[in-house]
Parts: structure tokens; sequence; C-alpha cells
């Protein structure tokens, strides 16, 4: 197991320990990305990747990482404290969007891989080293989500945005948040996904 992987058995534990998990487990498909409307809702499949998909360019992003979501998408998701940038993560450029409130507020951090792994790599350690995981294909590129310990309240999601680099969305869902607690971690992360994709496809 790489040292990509051991840091996010250990987030995934911390963050599980902080209380009960939610009442249905991971499951369906994820229907409407945050901020970008019906339109954007994503296409999920069982598949490996899409066929013919182009690049995302996230060069953008890499020297910017907060300016991933715009502030009516962080609107959406949740109450946040200020966002973080962490420029030399494990990964690469990171931007964290703490809950203002723990227990009512979830947290999101969105890491631009850019140190070698890919949604390939995500999708093979996640299925090694986690007990839940999946692929799909969100709005044409694919996706692997993987999480511990049932994915209820905490799920990773990797895009594929290239052979060479990805983005990767780890959510840890507050016990008390109202509109996003509804035991499918995967399902929100994938929607913070498809928003992503939509945002760097213009």
């Amino acid at each position: 197991m790489n040292r990509t992987f051991r840091t996010l058995l250990v987030i995934a534990a911390a963050a599980g320990a902080l209380g009960a998990c939610g009442a249905d487990p991971v499951g369906g498909n994820p229907t409407a990305a945050p901020g970008t409307g019906d339109s954007a809702a994503p296409t999920t499949t069982k598949s490996g990747s899409p066929s013919g998909a182009p690049d995302l360019d996230i060069a953008e992003y890499v020297a910017n990482p907060c300016s991933v979501l715009t502030q009516a998408q962080q609107s959406e998701l949740g109450t946040f404290r200020e966002a973080k940038v962490e420029q030399d993560g494990v990964n690469g450029p990171s931007c964290t969007y703490q809950g203002k409130d723990v227990l009512a507020n979830s947290t999101f951090k969105i890491v631009m891989v850019t140190k070698g792994n890919t949604v390939e790599t995500f999708a093979r350690e996640g299925k090694a080293n986690f007990p839940v995981s999946r692929e799909n294909t969100v709005l044409g590129y694919p996706t692997a989500s993987f999480a511990t310990p049932d994915g209820k309240r905490d799920c990773n999601t990797a895009i594929g945005t290239s052979g060479k680099d990805a983005i990767l969305i780890q959510g840890s869902i507050a016990k008390n948040d109202t509109k996003l607690n509804d035991g499918n971690a995967c399902g929100t992360t994938e929607r913070v996904a498809a928003t992503i994709i939509g945002n760097l496809k213009g």
C-alpha cells in the first residue's frame, strides 16, 4: 500500500470515530450536481473508462485550489469556515472547506492530484484496501469512490481528468447535517465531482 492510501485510511478511521453512521447503505446513482442545475446531473454506470472523453485541464485549480468551487456552489453544499489552501500535500495542492459547526456542517477536501496517481490507481488501491469501493462514470468521466467503514458518512471520490492526473474529493458528512446526511456519502462526493467536471468543461 502506498503512502497516499495509508494517509487516507488514517483520515477515514479518524472521521468514522466522530459519531454514529446514517441509516442506509451506499448505493444508487447521484442525480444532481450542487450549483449546476438539473441539466448537469451526472450519468453514472458501472462501466470502466468512457470512450473519447477529452482531457480536462486542471492547471487553473493547481495554481488556485480554492477556486474549484464557486461561492454559490459552496453555499449549496453547506456552511464553511474560510477555505484553507495546502500547496504541497501528499498528492498535490488542495483546498479544505471545513464545516463551520462540526456536528451540523459537513467538510470537504478537494485535491489536485499531480504527483503520479491517476483514477486507475485510486480504483485499484481503493478496491484492495477499503471495504466500500465502486467505479462509475460521471458526466462522461471515470470516477473511483472508496470508503471506510461503510460509506454512510465518509467517502473519497477520484475523477479521471487525464492519463497523468486526477482530482480527489474527500467528504466527511456531519452527523446532524440535515441536507447531506442521507447515509450515502459516496453519492454526495460524486455530486461534487459532477460540479467540478462541469466547471472544468466550462
